[in-house]
């Protein structure tokens, strides 16, 4: 595709296509099919690594934070009788983490992305699981006026 086509728009679709073809370029400027189907093997078995890695680096860090009871009740799924609170938001937010990247793809996160918490250090942890709180200095303003209705049907359908 020349360059010209491709950057005839500002914009791109949201379900448009990768375009795969810029990287795979900068390794092999004649986009040799050998080197592009081996590029794409290496890539699945990098994330397949990473996403290992990723889990295993989690696994670690709560074995360290938290107490033999907690960890088996969580990692080893027992009976959970430990009723530490911080171990299960841990816990919890560890595994959302670690499931949005199972489903993520080399190009794309699709079911969306989360903060590695436990690669900060100790004292941001928390801020950075459960997010800042939003500060308001003054009440709020109140809005009474209506948004306009559109004259299209189907933007005043969509509103």
């Amino acid at each position: 595709m020349p360059i010209e086509d491709r950057n005839a728009k500002a914009t791109k679709a949201d379900d448009a296509a990768i375009p795969e073809y810029l990287w795979d370029r900068e390794l092999t400027p004649s986009l040799n099919p050998v080197v592009i189907t081996s590029l794409q093997c290496l890539r699945r078995f990098a994330l397949r690594w990473w996403k290992a890695s990723l889990e295993r680096e989690f696994f670690i860090w709560f074995e360290r934070t938290y107490t033999n009871e907690a960890v088996s009740d969580y990692v080893y799924n027992t009976s959970r009788s430990n009723n530490n609170a911080d171990a299960a938001r841990d816990w919890k937010a560890g595994m959302d983490c670690l499931r949005r990247s199972r489903r993520s793809e080399w190009w794309e996160w699709s079911d969306g992305s989360r903060p590695y918490f436990w690669r900060w250090p100790r004292e941001y942890q928390e801020i950075i699981r459960d997010g800042l709180p939003i500060w308001e200095l003054d009440a709020l303003p109140k809005w009474f006026v209506p948004q306009r209705v559109a004259n299209i049907l189907y933007m005043h359908l969509a509103m």
